[in-house]
């Protein structure tokens, strides 16, 4: 509601924040939108920068997490080609398979059920996108993977670290008071 008055106010569709050191766009109008992330694409889309996530823990080679350029755009090939909706069918029998193993699970264990849910969902990615069999359970792929998301998670929320705002705070020796971020990360590289 905000950033509308103050669309009319500086009477602009395009409103520039400075946020903490960092510039946030506002785009207030489908025109303004189109000019910029569609017909400007290659200049003006990417991702933020996570300072922490990328630089600290190591997830810069993830294609989700990658800067807009050339080693981003091979990837999405890659990644367009194999899961483009006419290839829908090609992973049925993976997700069928994973929803009958489910359905075993939940009845020989209904307790369980989000542990069951979560190797199902680990069973549908890996298969799919690797084309690993997962073990029934404790499988070591799935729990790689749960660290992982964790890892994520906890280092990807942008208001949870100060080096996301001040990237150059990733420079600062470890003995540095307030540095204990550069632990958190060591320790989700592990």
């Amino acid at each position: 509601m905000i950033l509308l008055l103050l669309n009319r106010v500086v009477d602009s569709d395009i409103i520039s924040l400075d946020v903490l050191g960092k510039a946030v766009i506002v785009l207030n109008s489908v025109a303004s939108v189109d000019a910029l992330l569609e017909a400007k694409s290659a200049i003006y889309s990417d991702r933020p920068s996570f300072t922490m996530l990328n630089d600290l823990v190591g997830f810069d080679w993830h294609f989700v997490f990658m800067r807009y350029g050339a080693k981003w755009k091979n990837h999405r090939k890659v990644f367009v080609r194999r899961f483009q909706p006419s290839n829908g069918l090609l992973h049925h029998p993976t997700k069928l398979n994973a929803a009958r193993v489910l359905l075993q699970r939940l009845l020989e264990s209904p307790a369980k059920f989000e542990r069951h849910l979560r190797d199902m969902a680990g069973m549908v990615v890996l298969s799919t996108a690797y084309g690993i069999d997962v073990q029934p359970e404790k499988d070591p792929y799935v729990q790689t993977a749960e660290k992982a998301q964790i890892a994520i998670a906890c280092s990807a929320s942008r208001s949870a670290y100060l080096v996301d705002s001040f990237p150059f705070l990733k420079w600062v020796p470890d003995f540095f008071l307030g540095a204990g971020f550069k632990e958190k990360a060591r320790t989700r590289m592990a």
